[in-house]
């Protein structure tokens, strides 16, 4: 039976990681260390029962595996001062996290690319049937994710890559005995490049327009008996081409997380809840405000209730404190509530085949054992020769150790090397 009254996230994105992130001139070192601090000392007064740490998007600036190196070493602090690991974190990509200069090299990356931007703004409903024909075609099949691949080398061991198999991923967490908080990766940078700043003649757009970004119907959540959706995305809504699935969103998802922005805010009416966080490394500027959130969730009866806690850094002080204009009176949160009305018996049970489904096992087996170094890898490999390891990415080895009803054993053989 689930008890806990309150289940809590924490909340960040653009964090923009350089490859110089960390040295004696890092300007952003400070307010790093104001986070920790933030969640050290105010995060536990506040939060109850942490299920997890939510990353929208732009870990890295220029998508350089350097930059996923020093950002995985900032979400282990993350996670250690909330008493997690990084088992507990989710992430998707966002426009920083793309190496622009794999679509700057490849000639039919961009064509593609540019195709995909066609069909969305000429025919939007033909996206799908054109992505599945790329996606199995063999001789380019993948392509579309060689510009993340260094995200998709990070977001392995977190199950938040991304995949042709597995377009989006989605983890379950019970709220109640009745409701399942059913969180939602997407992926909003399918076409993001170099390009991004200007219009279809390549000239520069002014510095608050850029080009929009495609979503295919596909990645929107399916409805569900009794599941609430909380969905990461970079990209807010106005950001994508396509309106209709603004309405599809706002339909069948209670809560919307979003970054890329770099502005605070909280849209909320009677059907969802749209939470973007701001940025917690932003371009400094006439408008550097660096945020992040946490959030806290409890079903009341046949109401979700929503607890928003917005923090902003105070730079004259150097802490991160509860922003004032969103916060109700003599609170450290906003408290909004949704009704949870048509939720019971109007759904189909089918679920979407494409979707990696990560469980709290396969998390915790994906995280341990990419972090093995090589020679504790062979000795796993030695000890399950049942198992094809050969070349196998984790989501094939994953379904491996269930086919064979594994997982636990393996998992307790990768926990002899803590």
């Amino acid at each position: 039976m689930v008890n806990e009254e309150w289940s809590s996230f924490i909340h960040m994105s653009d964090i923009h990681f350089r490859l110089y992130s960390g040295d004696s001139y890092d300007l952003d070192n400070p307010l790093r260390k104001a986070m920790i601090n933030d969640l050290r000392n105010c995060a536990a007064n506040h939060l109850k029962n942490i299920k997890g740490i939510l990353v929208c998007g732009d870990l890295a600036y220029s998508g350089k595996n350097e930059e996923f190196q020093i950002a995985n070493k900032f979400l282990v602090e993350v996670a250690g001062v909330l008493g997690c690991s990084l088992e507990n974190v989710f992430c998707v990509a966002g426009n920083h996290d793309v190496d622009q200069s794999v679509i700057r090299n490849s000639y039919i990356l961009e064509i593609l690319q540019g195709e995909l931007n066609k069909i969305d703004c000429e025919n939007p409903d033909n996206l799908d049937n054109v992505l599945r024909k790329i996606q199995k075609d063999p001789h380019i099949q993948g392509l579309l994710y060689a510009p993340i691949e260094n995200y998709n080398k990070f977001a392995d061991s977190l199950l938040s890559s991304y995949t042709v198999k597995n377009q989006n991923w989605e983890r379950e967490i019970k709220l109640d005995d009745k409701y399942t908080l059913k969180l939602w990766g997407m992926n909003s940078v399918f076409t993001s490049n170099h390009k991004d700043h200007q219009d279809d003649n390549g000239n520069q757009l002014s510095d608050d327009e850029e080009r929009k970004m495609i979503i295919n119907y596909s990645q929107i959540p399916t409805p569900a008996n009794n599941v609430i959706y909380m969905t990461l995305c970079h990209h807010p809504v106005p950001c994508w081409n396509n309106k209709q699935l603004g309405e599809m969103m706002d339909g069948r998802v209670k809560l919307q997380l979003y970054g890329h922005k770099h502005i605070q805010s909280i849209d909320a009416d009677s059907k969802r809840i749209r939470i973007n966080t701001g940025a917690l490394h932003p371009e400094r500027g006439k408008e550097w405000i660096p945020m992040y959130n946490w959030i806290s969730l409890s079903v009341k009866g046949n109401r979700l209730v929503v607890r928003i806690y917005p923090r902003i850094y105070d730079n004259a002080k150097g802490i991160f404190c509860k922003d004032k204009k969103s916060c109700d009176a003599d609170r450290e949160y906003i408290e909004l509530e949704l009704l949870l009305d048509n939720f019971t018996n109007n759904h189909s049970t089918e679920e979407k085949s494409d979707v990696r489904k990560i469980t709290s096992v396969s998390k915790e087996i994906a995280y341990r054992y990419c972090t093995l170094s090589e020679s504790e890898q062979e000795n796993i490999v030695r000890e399950f020769e049942q198992v094809d390891f050969k070349d196998k990415p984790i989501d094939e080895l994953l379904q491996q150790l269930q086919q064979m009803k594994i997982e636990n054993e393996f998992l307790s053989a990768l926990k002899k090397f803590e």
